[in-house]
């Protein structure tokens, strides 16, 4: 979530190498046409926004003569806009991370990644370079992520961005990478109870026909001497892999653009293995990171048995510790509501019944708890404020957790070696778990079409059956 105007203002690279925003005028008014409710708004729902401007961006009309006047090319603007202000952001907490390692600021590197001057320039159509705001967008499908978790994923995928990390000694796996060393027995292990069988049976399928095209074609690459770090299948090798899946007859459900849609399908795989291993980047020529490195190739052992149960114990303590977390939190809160004069304890936790189990809207449910506005009913709830004071509870009952559960996988010596700058760095990686799941939980709430599968709403409903009890 956050401010409308990252739709129509637009970071720019100067040649000093600083960013400089810039009001689009054009992009403000289609904008203000397409949402007008939302258009002064603090905090708006980005992912449901982002859906219409895709949605209007994939229904050009050629008979539109002005390009600057098509409402897809505006849509696309606002999209390029919104992804100005995020790449930076990957920026920052790649220097966050690594900069003092690697000796490099944010500022290193806007060159790599912030090459796009204009968003409502389309001159890209004529040539074979693709800025990568525009690639970012092409690409986009609000079904599988949100805008700005995809653009953290195609920026850290830019070849010129790892090649500039790797002088640094940075080095960053690949979505590719993960998905040439994963087998599909292994995807039918780690995904298990988290897709549906069918989700499985294809995702075995698609990384099966990737294998059979674009890792044996590593192999032969490996074979002569000419192997390189692993890159974006090209259109050669979609179609092929497209070709591989109709020979199997599995090709139902790729349609379209084929080959651009099994190519957010691979990434997209990809990524979900990531969130369940929890695959960390970091250098691997620095002494102070290396056992890192070292126990994440252990937890990677050939012993997948063993790595499958301590994914399967972690998921069972971290569902756990969230909903221990919620619970501490809704406490606290109703605690202090109650000594609020007069008491809104009661009040608090029926408007949040209505918002979580029974998905009303903020302006259907403040004349059900005896409030007049809209205004109202989002000051008293403060979800922003109860998911940051969840996050935190939770983050820090995993940090007590976490020792207990990795003296059973790693030996005392070992153990003896996890020292306070390692757990610092572990600590980094469940932050990022945890902080995706609030803001997927954060934009969730803001969709007409709310679902109670969302983990931390269902920590939540679970507290408001025992309160109505």
């Amino acid at each position: 979530m956050g401010s409308a105007c990252r739709y129509w203002t637009h970071l720019r690279l100067e040649a000093s190498g600083s960013l400089r925003e810039r009001e689009i005028a054009a992009a403000k008014a289609f904008f203000q046409q397409q949402f007008p409710d939302w258009i002064e708004a603090d905090e708006i729902p980005d992912l449901q926004v982002q859906r219409q401007l895709v949605k209007l961006m994939r229904s050009a009309s050629p008979a539109e003569v002005d390009p600057n006047q098509s409402s897809a090319n505006l849509a696309e603007g606002c999209l390029r806009c919104f992804v100005s202000h995020q790449i930076p952001l990957v920026c920052f907490s790649l220097e966050q991370r690594f900069g003092t390692q690697g000796g490099f600021s944010r500022a290193d590197l806007y060159a790599y990644v912030m090459d796009d001057a204009n968003p409502l320039s389309f001159e890209y159509r004529e040539t074979d370079y693709l800025p990568v705001a525009v690639r970012i967008v092409q690409l986009f499908d609000p079904e599988q992520s949100n805008l700005s978790t995809w653009t953290k994923r195609l920026v850290l995928q830019q070849k010129g961005l790892n090649a500039a990390l790797a002088d640094w000694g940075i080095y960053l796996a690949s979505d590719w990478a993960i998905l040439n060393h994963t087998t599909p027995a292994r995807i039918s292990r780690l995904l298990a109870g988290r897709l549906m069988a069918t989700e499985i049976q294809r995702a075995c399928q698609v990384l099966e026909s990737y294998h059979a095209v674009y890792r044996q074609a590593r192999l032969r690459q490996r074979s002569t001497g000419a192997g390189k770090k692993c890159t974006e299948p090209d259109s050669e090798q979609l179609q092929n892999m497209l070709q591989h899946l109709q020979a199997q007859g599995q090709a139902q459900g790729v349609g379209g653009d084929s080959s651009q849609q099994l190519l957010r399908e691979l990434r997209g795989l990809a990524q979900q293995l990531r969130q369940v291993k929890r695959l960390s980047a970091v250098s691997l020529d620095d002494e102070k990171t290396s056992f890192l490195a070292e126990q994440q190739q252990v937890v990677d052992s050939p012993d997948e048995d063993q790595q499958d149960q301590f994914l399967s114990v972690y998921r069972q303590e971290s569902e756990q510790c969230l909903s221990q977390a919620v619970k501490q939190v809704l406490d606290d809160r109703v605690t202090y509501l109650s000594h609020r004069k007069p008491p809104k304890d009661e009040t608090f936790l029926k408007a949040l019944a209505l918002f979580h189990r029974e998905g009303k809207s903020m302006t259907e449910i403040a004349p059900l708890v005896g409030l007049q506005k809209q205004f109202q009913v989002t000051r008293l709830l403060g979800l922003k404020e109860l998911r940051a004071d969840v996050r935190q509870a939770w983050l820090k009952l995993l940090h007590q957790r976490l020792p207990q559960l990795l003296k059973h996988y790693l030996d005392p010596q070992q153990l003896e070696q996890f020292d306070q700058q390692l757990q610092q760095q572990l600590n980094a990686v469940l932050e990022e778990l945890i902080d995706r799941i609030i803001a997927e939980d954060a934009t969730d709430s803001y969709s007409p079409k709310r679902s109670s599968r969302s983990l931390f709403t269902a920590c939540l409903c679970q507290y408001l059956e025992t309160w109505s009890n």
